[in-house]
């Protein structure tokens, strides 16, 4: 034959045989060069090697409709060698998983060095029994490979030699290498044959020989070998031992080929010259890790399943390792003595590897309302208890949804073997429904017009409890507008002269008291909300108590001026002496002429003081004491004697004349209002109307305070004196020299007439909106029923009580500004509990506020001082304990639109 046409033939043979359009092999990037893929009983099982100039870090395995990737530790499953790197991983596919609609899976494998560069793709099948075949096939599913794979040209070559060569150079393939053929010549030569093939030429074709341990033992280059190669290497002398043979062909382009290898074994031999063999079977247990992919191999070989024997091995020492699998620790490897002509035993027992989990919840609240735990989706659990058995690697811990608790999130555990792993639940406390807000104390809010949230209540209302005056005694009683109990009595100077006339209560309950006599506003905490302060330090709020649990404070239950802790400050608004005091410590003198009368709390809750005798209104820091600022009001003509704030922060002053004096406390502007008859008492409604007490002039007139003009005068006789506003806007006015309440319609009309006892000073409106007379002729403090018009309650309070003024806080907070308060105390279940974060959830539009404070107890006896946490925060200086009381505010400053609290929440650590 033509020897042009034989060369084609050849050239056309190779084609057909070896060509690849899929591939584009750059040169030194990673290499598949040994893979296969094992159907074992419920899985694919997949060995992949590689050879790489850098460390391959990841292998990419697609078969059927699913893919996996195995990340790599460039160093720990990598092994150096004078080529680069090379080593092997296996991966399993569960049968479930694949989508099975042929006889063959078909699967695709690539590696990526860590500098990024891909291998070119592998691509092979695996035959499966007719029984798993099954299934409908998504077209989208034969795009799984797409990522893998190269495209190829959309026509294949022809049986026409010219076209064969010019697709060849026109895709300038990398060569193509046929699989390698070991010749061995006696007891330790070996040569390497085999074929290649390239259109541009073969640059050259590198044969290696390398030992068991990756090392060269044995290299031959052949170069200059033209488009067409086929031939063998030289012959290299071993020792016994295994080897595997590696060529890889290079073009004249720089393409390179796929890698080719072979192992062999040279065979050892004894004094007579003759080969010695033997055989191996290992066994694997338990049965239940062949699914899972446990196998073994010998001498770093080809991994074999349970039970499989191998012949052919060599008289001697040989090594046994055992694959990974995930949740079992493999056995050990092993070194067996393999003898002539006997099949040798092992076993290697797989071990799963177990571990604990003991999960504990916090609060203890938490687990008492119902909190419990599972792992993997098991049963419930209470917190504290310990699961085992649990084989190491992740698990899933959930927490129970439980009423009026947030669950902590699942959270995902790494169980270790022969350890516990231990996990923390936390769980949140979140008051948002009706029910969760009625467990604390509701003042100024609710949650009837709209459910499970709180707003202000537009009905009138206060703290429980009425500040009166003794005025002759020199003392200040707070007594329980529930039942009428005398629950402290507070001096209010260092002697009985002091003279205490007006009271009034501010946002948080504690209540100023002026003292006509001597020229100080004094102010008492209200115990009750935690207002009091522990001065000596000792733990203990020293103060006046009913120890006989007589419902009254006898002149032995009352301290001495200045050992009362509830008694906060003194305040000496003499002009030319003013200053700020723990009481005790002034030591200067005292003068009833400037005499404090008219006093009010703004929206603030500062306080406002005006002298009868001095001319002047101290703007007084709420929580200090301290003076802020004086505005002079000499010019006007005026003498403060009572007074109120309304919701635009005007100041309206009484005096014993004929006007009013209207103070603006923003810019401090004022003028005087003529009234027409004396001023007395004044009252506030919520429909911008302020009501005038006359005294001695015997009216009652209703000023409009946005037009300062009066809209009605009428005849009171019996010596109109203090007086108050009800929800219902009717107003009740005490008739010193007459002994009677009497109730006026919001319009004017009288509407009934109750005996009350001897000369009522004032009457004041208590939070269930029942007025209180306060009587200075005979002591009595007396509570009508405002259905009936008929006196209900009656207590007498040793002392004559002189005042006129806001003694429930009722003005303050329901006409001066609008407050309401919500406070609860959270019981977390264990002592010395840490507490953690308390956050509002609220709608506050422009003119409202929200904000929370917090303190602790043990005993709910004791309680921390308050930390001021404002819109929600994390608690920092609030001592540990086993309570907590949280008192949140809401406060309407400007407008009509009410903030709102919709949730609540408080953790712990």
């Amino acid at each position: 034959m033509n020897k042009k046409y034989l060369s084609i033939l050849i050239l056309l043979s190779f084609v057909l045989t070896f060509f690849n359009l899929n591939s584009s092999y750059a040169a030194r990037k990673p290499d598949v060069v040994s893979h296969d893929a094992e159907l074992l009983q419920k899985a694919i099982s997949f060995n992949v090697e590689w050879q790489s100039e850098y460390p391959v870090v990841l292998v990419r395995i697609a078969a059927g409709n699913k893919t996996k990737k195995i990340e790599l530790d460039e160093y720990d499953d990598n092994v150096r060698d004078s080529y680069g790197y090379h080593g092997e991983t296996s991966l399993v596919f569960e049968i479930g998983e694949i989508g099975i609609f042929d006889e063959y899976v078909t699967y695709v494998i690539q590696i990526e060095d860590d500098l990024g560069r891909r291998s070119r793709s592998v691509t092979g099948k695996v035959k499966v029994p007719k029984a798993l075949i099954g299934g409908r096939r998504d077209r989208e599913d034969d795009k799984i490979m797409d990522e893998y794979v190269d495209k190829s040209p959309s026509q294949k070559p022809v049986g026409v030699i010219d076209k064969v060569l010019d697709v060849m150079a026109r895709h300038d393939t990398p060569p193509n290498l046929k699989d390698l053929k070991v010749n061995k010549y006696g007891r330790e030569g070996v040569s390497i044959s085999s074929e290649a093939i390239d259109d541009k030429g073969l640059r050259n074709i590198t044969i290696r020989i390398l030992d068991q341990s990756g090392n060269i033992a044995g290299e031959e280059i052949l170069a200059d070998l033209g488009k067409i190669w086929k031939g063998t290497s030289k012959t290299f002398a071993l020792k016994a031992g295994v080897y595997k043979a590696v060529a890889q062909a290079v073009d004249t382009g720089g393409n390179t080929s796929q890698e080719r290898s072979e192992q062999f074994v040279i065979e050892a031999v004894g004094e007579t010259g003759e080969q010695k063999f033997g055989a191996l079977i290992v066994t694997i247990a338990p049965e239940v890790v062949f699914s899972a992919g446990a196998q073994w191999k010998v001498d770093g070989g080809e991994w074999k399943n349970s039970g499989i024997t191998v012949s052919n091995l060599t008289a001697g020492k040989h090594t046994i390792e055992f694959k990974d699998i995930a949740a079992w620790a493999k056995p050990g490897n092993q070194e067996i003595e393999i003898k002539e002509s006997q099949t040798s035993e092992a076993t290697g027992t797989y071990t799963q590897d177990f571990g604990a989990l003991i999960v504990t919840i916090d609060p203890g609240a938490a687990i008492t309302a119902g909190a419990q735990w599972k792992v993997d989706g098991g049963e419930w659990q209470n917190g504290g208890v310990t699961i085992s058995g649990l084989s190491s690697g992740a698990h899933s811990v959930e927490f129970k949804d439980i009423t009026g608790w947030s669950a902590d999130k699942t959270q995902s555990v790494d169980i270790q073997s022969a350890k516990t792993t231990e996990v923390q639940g936390n769980y949140i406390r979140v008051y948002t429904t009706n029910t969760d807000f009625d467990e604390g104390t509701l003042v100024g809010l609710e949650h009837k017009t709209v459910a499970d949230q709180l707003q202000l209540s537009k009905t009138s209302t206060t703290l429980p409890f009425i500040w009166v005056p003794n005025s002759d005694m020199g003392t200040m009683s707070k007594v329980d507008t529930r039942d009428g109990k005398e629950l402290g009595r507070y001096r209010t100077g260092p002697s009985s002269n002091a003279n205490p006339s007006r009271t009034t209560v501010d946002l948080q309950g504690n209540c100023w008291v002026g003292n006509r006599g001597i020229g100080t506003v004094v102010k008492v905490g209200l115990e009750e909300n935690g207002q009091c302060i522990d001065m000596d330090g000792n733990g203990t709020i020293e103060t006046s108590r009913d120890l006989n649990g007589d419902k009254v404070i006898s002149d032995d239950e009352t301290l001495e001026w200045g050992k009362d802790e509830c008694v906060l400050c003194e305040t000496v608004v003499i002009p030319g002496k003013e200053g700020t005091y723990k009481p005790g410590e002034y030591k200067g003198s005292y003068s009833g002429t400037p005499g404090p009368r008219g006093i009010a709390i703004d929206a603030n809750n500062n306080l406002w003081a005006g002298l009868f005798g001095g001319n002047n209104y101290y703007h007084i820091d709420g929580s200090s004491g301290k003076i802020l600022k004086t505005v002079d009001f000499s010019s006007s003509g005026h003498s403060a004697y009572g007074a109120v704030i309304d919701k635009n922060g005007i100041l309206w002053s009484s005096s014993l004349s004929n006007h009013l004096l209207r103070l603006d406390t923003k810019n401090n502007s004022f003028k005087r209002i003529e009234i027409g008859h004396q001023t007395y008492g004044i009252a506030l409604d919520k429909n911008n109307h302020l009501f005038v007490a006359g005294w001695s002039s015997n009216k009652l007139s209703r000023v409009n305070i946005l037009t300062d003009k009066v809209e009605w005068s009428v005849n009171a006789p019996r010596y109109p004196k203090g007086l108050a506003v009800d929800n219902n806007g009717d107003v009740w006015v005490a008739n010193y020299y007459d002994n009677k309440v009497t109730r006026w319609s919001n319009d004017g009309n009288e509407k009934a007439s109750i005996s009350v006892g001897s000369m009522p000073s004032g009457v004041a409106i208590d939070a269930e909106g029942k007025p209180w007379a306060v009587n200075y002729g005979d002591g009595y403090l007396k509570r009508i029923n405002p259905d009936t018009n008929t006196v209900e309650l009656e207590k007498l309070v040793k002392g004559q009580h002189y005042s006129y003024s806001d003694m429930t806080g009722i003005v303050a907070r329901s006409m001066t500004t609008r407050i309401g308060t919500w406070t609860v105390v959270f019981d977390s279940g264990a002592g010395d509990t840490k507490w953690g974060t308390i956050t509002l959830n609220t709608s506050t539009p422009e003119g409202t506020v929200a904000k929370v404070r917090a303190r602790s107890s043990s005993d709910q006896k004791k309680w921390s001082p308050w930390e001021d946490l404002g819109k929600g925060s994390e608690i920092k200086t609030t001592p540990d304990g086993r309570y907590l009381q949280i008192e949140t505010t809401m406060q309407l400053l400007s407008g009509e639109t009410s903030p709102i609290l919709k949730d609540i929440s408080v953790s712990v650590k």
